[in-house]
């Protein structure tokens, strides 16, 4: 008895048809699959963590920032960003939290304080949209 290895994708294209050829360490040689009704650009999912941003008093106006590396990014490109944990210490919610495209595979955090607060140090996720 054989097994072979499985390799499980999920792609939504649009409503045309069109082929995806794919490379795993898993599947031996290259592979094509064939979607029906299905054609279009590919969109790389563009993502990443930051390191712990926070932790530090800030005066009403102020902020602090992170970077994290992310292949692919480019600054015409929309960042949408969550942070890992609350970063609320206290019941101000006076935070403004917000990312961009900094520089071709770099993407900037900014923590704002709206008035004066002290952010938890948290890490944030980062979603680049093409």
């Amino acid at each position: 008895m054989t097994i072979a290895p499985q390799l499980n994708i999920g792609v939504f294209l649009g409503s045309t048809s069109g082929t995806i050829d794919v490379q795993a360490a898993a599947v031996a040689g290259a592979n094509t699959l064939t979607l029906p009704a299905a054609t279009g650009t590919l969109a790389l999912e563009l993502t990443g963590t930051t390191g712990t941003i926070g932790g530090g008093a800030l005066a009403a106006g102020a902020s602090t920032s992170g970077t994290v590396a992310v292949s692919g990014a480019a600054t015409s490109m929309a960042v949408v960003v969550s942070p890992a944990a609350n970063p609320q210490v206290d019941a101000s919610h006076a935070l403004s939290i917000w990312g961009y495209v900094s520089s071709t595979g770099t993407v900037t955090v900014v923590v704002g304080a709206i008035v004066a607060t002290t952010p938890a140090a948290v890490a944030y996720n980062v979603r680049v949209i093409q």
